[in-house]
């Protein structure tokens, strides 16, 4: 959830603005969320600095977690958590493994250590960060595994609001670690201290699939297109359109095998898009519309379903969809047709799965949005035509598996 600070929040920035204030600053790298970049803004004020967005310091990617805390994961993925906790590669939650999340601390911590390199007196580099970012980024720097990581993270030695102190040594290349205690006059009392060696990592990350910057599920670091590789199809349905006083001579109808390789010369915005997810999300939909569903919210995450629910009587929806297959525990129905053939007339579903839901960020921005499935082909084709005038191209996005991740067979 991308919140701005708090009255709280504010008050501590500015504490920490003040403490730094003496500092040699020459750069202040901040994540890109909202609550960081005001207090990356509050630090670089009193050097004249303008704030610079790192990616790399985004909260790490949780994946199918995200918004939940780590009881929540928990509870709503049973072992998934705890497999994270002991498989250095563990990604099955659709996030960093925690190779990948000191990969990038390492990749961090070194693109810092070049303003030291060219300055010619001791400076200083404020990054405004998360948590679990600076439980990554002391992972990598105090050679420690997942359990050290949680200890970090779980424990409270780094509150809301105060720094950890990198004190780098160009000459041994040992960093120094200090977790100063930031009071409320701006003063600091040290509360741990120690030398460690930065650790070199042997694994190598996996690399993020290429993906649309312009898509909600950007993936950080990576701002290169995909790419369709199926080459525009051009379709000419001249009978039907004139029979429902519509024309789509000439207009294309373009195939995007997967969501993430839709791209700008798409033309989103003027565009009718066809979201196929054949066997489950779509056909759940059409056969409970057609039972009476009154309506649905398509969600990408357990998160955003929880903060929906508040704005529901409970007894008024449904809670339904899947994760790997599996009925999410919590939830009152799975993503099966069948379970969608009673109960349904006058409620509202609010609906998540692994990969049909999950691509409705990426066209929610589409002129017109259509749901494709085989029990509905016959109204996806006649919606196409009789709004074929209206729109500049029909794009057909296949849903994908593996989170949009891979194409479906």
């Amino acid at each position: 959830v991308n919140s701005t600070l708090s009255e709280t929040g504010v008050q501590q920035g500015k504490v920490l603005a003040e403490w730094l204030a003496s500092e040699p600053v020459v750069a202040v790298l901040c994540s890109p969320l909202l609550r960081s970049t005001v207090t990356a803004e509050l630090i670089a004020r009193p050097h004249g600095l303008v704030p610079q967005i790192d990616t790399d310091l985004s909260d790490i990617d949780r994946g199918d977690w995200s918004g939940l805390t780590i009881h929540e994961t928990r509870a709503h993925f049973p072992g998934q958590f705890e497999s994270w906790c002991t498989d250095l590669e563990y990604t099955d939650h659709g996030g960093e493994s925690f190779a990948q999340a000191r990969y990038r601390a390492q990749m961090l911590l070194q693109r810092v250590q070049k303003y030291a390199a060219t300055a010619e007196h001791d400076v200083a580099v404020v990054l405004v960060t998360h948590l679990t970012r600076i439980a990554c980024i002391l992972s990598h720097v105090m050679d420690k595994d997942q359990a050290g990581w949680m200890e970090i993270v779980e424990g409270d030695t780094i509150p809301s609001g105060s720094a950890v102190l990198l004190e780098f040594d160009p000459a041994s290349d040992e960093i120094a670690v200090r977790l100063p205690e930031v009071n409320g006059d701006g003063g600091t009392q040290e509360v741990k201290a120690g030398v460690y060696l930065p650790s070199r990592l042997q694994q190598t990350p996996h690399q993020d699939k290429p993906m649309s910057s312009a898509s909600p599920w950007f993936r950080r670091h990576d701002d290169r297109y995909g790419g369709s590789t199926l080459a525009p199809l051009s379709i000419k349905m001249n009978s039907s359109a004139e029979a429902h006083g519509s024309s789509i001579e000439g207009r294309v109808i373009s195939v995007v095998p997967l969501p993430k390789l839709l791209m700008p010369e798409h033309n989103l915005k003027d565009s009718l898009v066809v979201l196929i997810d054949a066997l489950r999300m779509t056909s759940t939909m059409v056969t409970a519309m057609g039972e009476g569903l009154a309506a649905a919210e398509l969600l990408p995450s357990i998160s955003d379903v929880k903060q929906k629910v508040a704005n529901y009587d409970r007894s008024s929806i449904i809670l339904g969809g899947e994760q790997k297959r599996v009925l999410i525990p919590g939830f009152d129905r799975d993503n099966s047709p069948r379970m969608y053939l009673e109960g349904v007339a006058g409620k509202t579903a609010l609906f998540l799965t692994t990969n049909g839901t999950r691509a409705v960020p990426w066209v929610n921005q589409s002129k017109l949005l259509v749901l494709g499935s085989f029990l509905n082909i016959d109204a996806v084709i006649q919606s196409i035509v009789f709004h074929a005038s209206s729109v500049s191209t029909v794009l057909l996005v296949c849903s994908g598996t593996d989170r949009g991740q891979a194409r479906s067979e």
